[in-house]
């Protein structure tokens, strides 16, 4: 077939297939393009595996991850400096993987980079991402990893990296830090199996101690692999600084920081670390800290007259030294939406956050108007409202929930700068509770017992332990419903699931947020009663959880105001001793407790026949009794909580909850009055895992 010029290999490659055509006689097109077609189509096919393979390429034979990856993240920019012999030189220093963001490297530079380490025998890892910041929630990552054999997913924080690591499809999580430090504070994650990827910050040629510090985490758990992360052509240096710590043999032990380290940066670290007394963190200087225009906690964000020096207390709060004004909040409050109060008032009837609060709660005075100065001792609440009320889902109890208000970020102005272990005080304000150091808490005291069937989540606890509980007002009318209980059952049943899990034998690192949220929300309440709150007092199934959370702190942090705190309480109004018809000695004392009469008072001495109404037994049975077990019992759990608690009726009472059998009560009930519960039968908690952790450990 006659030819004006051959075919070529590049026009092949190039795909150019009209470019091809045309080099040939006219007689010839038809016979090419038919040649061609076939070889077009196994090229578009082999691109289309070639980008799936390469979420997972380098270990295609097992199709298993190494036991430890030691990886180099790198952009288009930095890519294009890594040629074989660069790459054979990170493979000889121990790196095995290349990883490889879609987001900032593409088509033929990605390609081209995947030949060359598939030379050098480095896996070349590309992880998934529906958002420009990473993957959130499982659903996502499911849908991201769905169609692919291996998949490695980009998280949006460390938050939500032990989640996704436990995603169904998800074979391994990766999360970008900002440096050293924040890749060593890892060490204790809670994920399956996480890939840090930690900027060269500091460099490791001048200050090398962060990253043996961080490369020594990383060996020593199993679930922390390290990559450090290059932008550009011109980190090479720093590379070649960190290669040479890798090659160490025998590191010399790490060495403390020169000096203080800074606070974390806005956002938080992604962790709790587990501060002691043998290892309590330097406080830093006014000089080394941030000054910031503006905060942002949790949505809201607080906008100052002028920059101020910002820090974080322990859970993530934070804190201002000095006298600070605020000119903006965002969301901004107007029309009774989006309220702030300064120091919440130890009063339990009015709220100042949202004026479609129940009951004729609102009140507008509480609500600061803009600027506001705080000095130190003020807390500033500020709040975001609901769209719709009863729009949102309760937590541990699924109905609509009539709270206007959806979550809550606290400031806190401070005389001087904190060290990054200390608590909040409570958001009363006026200095009422001091500050306190997780250094201090008496981890020692938590039992380390083996897990019982239906354990819930520890990273559910903390999500929802994290931010503030404010929990002034009665009836929970103003609770921030996103992720705070508003009826005080809830509550009781979160605190004691906590107190529970915080009883097992999971390891200081994991159990470290809960542990200091719980503590938090311990400390917040007891600055209510100390400052004059009237507490939380018996009325059905309001009233109770509180004591228990004072008294976890107080026993945590050993701070004898807090282990007898002030105030009155549902649980121990509502228990007695007594002589009751069914023979118990420990008794349910009443809607209002033994404080009450006729039908919201005690009843249980008395015949069904004779009680004054059926409002007691009700909530007996419905709202406090299966609530109250999971506190009981870690409260028996945890050395010294029982007898803080001082009084003894409310663990008897729990006692016989649990081992009396009232099926012949139930039908002596129903003969008498007509009413059946045998939907809510003793001998049983609210929650399963309560009830086997009873059947474990005290029945």
């Amino acid at each position: 077939m006659p030819r004006r010029r051959s075919l070529g290999s590049k026009a092949l490659r190039s795909h150019r297939y009209k470019a091809a055509v045309r080099v040939l006689t006219p007689a010839c097109r038809r016979t090419a393009l038919a040649a061609l077609v076939p070889l077009l189509a196994a090229a578009s096919l082999a691109s289309a595996r070639g980008s799936e393979a390469a979420l997972w390429s380098g270990d295609r034979a097992s199709g298993r991850l190494p036991a430890a990856l030691w990886g180099v993240d790198v952009d288009a920019a930095a890519a294009r400096t890594l040629g074989p012999k660069r790459l054979r030189a990170l493979r000889s220093a121990g790196i095995n993987a290349i990883v490889a963001d879609p987001r900032r490297l593409r088509g033929k530079t990605l390609a081209g980079l995947r030949r060359r380490a598939a030379r050098a025998r480095l896996l070349v890892l590309v992880p998934r991402s529906v958002r420009r910041k990473g993957i959130r929630s499982a659903g996502a990552a499911r849908s991201a990893c769905r169609g692919v054999g291996r998949c490695v997913v980009l998280a949006s924080s460390a938050r939500t990296a032990p989640r996704l690591s436990r995603t169904a499809g998800v074979d391994l999580v990766a999360l970008h830090v900002g440096g050293a430090a924040a890749a060593a504070r890892l060490q204790g994650t809670r994920a399956r199996r996480l890939l840090v990827l930690a900027k060269l910050v500091p460099s490791p040629r001048g200050n090398p101690e962060p990253w043996r510090r961080a490369i020594a985490a990383s060996r020593a758990s199993r679930a922390l692999d390290l990559a450090v992360a290059l932008r550009g052509a011109g980190s090479g240096a720093a590379l070649d600084a960190y290669l040479a710590l890798l090659r160490e043999k025998n590191p010399p032990p790490p060495q403390p920081p020169p000096g203080p380290p800074p606070p974390p940066p806005p956002g938080g670290t992604g962790g709790v670390p587990v501060y002691t007394k043998d290892n309590p963190p330097p406080t830093p200087t006014l000089a080394q800290l941030p000054k910031l225009s503006s905060v942002t906690k949790d949505g809201i964000t607080w906008t100052f007259s002028e920059p101020e020096p910002i820090g974080q207390f322990i859970n993530g709060d934070y804190w201002v030294v000095g006298n600070a004004t605020v000119t903006s909040i965002s969301p901004a409050p107007a029309n009774g939406r989006n309220g702030s109060v300064k120091n919440i008032p130890p009063d339990d009837s009015n709220s100042g956050f949202d004026s479609r609060t129940s009951s004729n709660r609102y009140e507008a005075s509480l609500s600061v108007s803009l600027p506001v100065t705080i000095v130190p001792g003020d807390s500033l609440v500020s709040s975001i409202s609901v769209d719709t009320v009863g729009s949102a889902r309760r937590w541990l109890f699924d109905t609509s929930a009539d709270s206007p208000v959806k979550t809550i970020s606290i400031l806190t102005s401070v005389s001087a700068p904190l060290p990054p272990d200390a608590f909040r005080p409570s958001y009363v304000g006026k200095g009422v509770t001091p500050i306190s150091y997780s250094r201090n808490l008496r981890r020692d005291f938590l039992p380390k017992l083996a897990a019982v069937a239906s354990l819930p989540s520890l990273s559910e606890y903390e999500a929802h332990f994290r931010r503030p509980w404010v929990d002034n007002l009665m009836f929970n009318f103003d609770n921030p419903i996103e992720y705070m209980p508003d009826y005080s059952r809830e509550i009781a049943r979160a605190v004691g699931m906590a107190g529970l899990q915080l009883s097992l034998s999971f390891t200081a690192e994991q159990k470290e947020p809960l542990l200091v949220y719980l503590t938090q929300y311990g400390i917040d309440v007891y600055g209510l009663v100390k400052a004059g709150h009237p507490g939380w007092p018996a009325h059905g199934g309001h009233g109770s959880g509180r004591k228990f959370a004072i008294l976890f702190a107080g026993t945590m942090l050993e701070v004898p105001g807090m282990k007898s705190p002030p105030g009155r309480f549902g649980e121990d109004m509502q228990t007695m001793m007594g002589s009751g018809w069914t023979g118990a000695a420990a008794l349910y004392a009443g809607h209002y407790g033994s404080s009450g009469s006729g039908q919201y008072g005690p009843y249980e001495h008395l015949q069904p026949s004779a009680w004054p109404g059926l409002l007691g037994e009700d909530y007996r049975r419905c709202c406090t009794s299966s609530a109250w077990i999971g506190e009981a019992l870690a409260a028996r759990l945890i050395p010294g909580m029982q007898s803080a608690w001082n009084h003894a009726p409310f663990f008897a009472y729990t006692d016989r909850w649990m081992t009396e059998d009232d099926t012949q009560a139930l039908a002596t009930i129903k003969a008498q009055r007509g009413k059946d519960y045998s939907g809510f039968k003793q001998r049983k908690a609210w929650d399963a895992f309560v009830t086997n952790m009873w059947k474990a450990y005290r029945g």
